[in-house]
C-alpha cells in the first residue's frame, strides 16, 4: 500500500493525481492538500496565464524565448482536446 500527498489543488496537481490513479493499486490512497475555494486563481485562468489565448503584437518574436513560448502554447492548446475527452471517458462520458 501506498499514500501520496499532493501540495496543492490546481490543474497541475490534479493531473497529476490523475495520471497516478491509473498507475495505482486498490489499496493505494492519493490525499490533495489545497484551500477548498480559490476565488480568482491560476487554475480558473490558467489558459491567460500560459499565454494560450494572449495577443501577439509587432516585435514580439524576435526573441528565441518568445518563440519558444508561443510554440509551448500552440502545442499545450493542442494537446488540451485529448486531455480533456481522456478525462472525460475516465468519467464514463461518451464525449465526441
Amino acid at each position: 500500500m501506498s499514500n501520496f500527498v499532493i501540495a496543492g489543488n490546481g490543474i497541475i496537481a490534479l493531473t497529476t493525481a490523475f495520471r497516478l490513479l491509473s498507475k495505482m493499486s486498490s489499496k493505494d490512497k492519493i490525499i490533495i492538500i489545497g484551500p477548498s475555494s480559490k476565488y480568482g486563481n491560476a487554475s480558473l485562468a490558467a489558459g491567460a496565464m500560459l499565454n494560450s489565448f494572449a495577443e501577439v503584437m509587432d516585435g514580439d518574436l524576435q526573441c528565441k524565448e518568445s518563440l519558444i513560448h508561443l510554440e509551448m502554447s500552440i502545442e499545450a492548446t493542442e494537446k488540451w482536446r485529448s486531455f480533456e475527452k481522456e478525462i472525460s471517458e475516465s468519467l464514463g462520458h461518451n464525449k465526441k
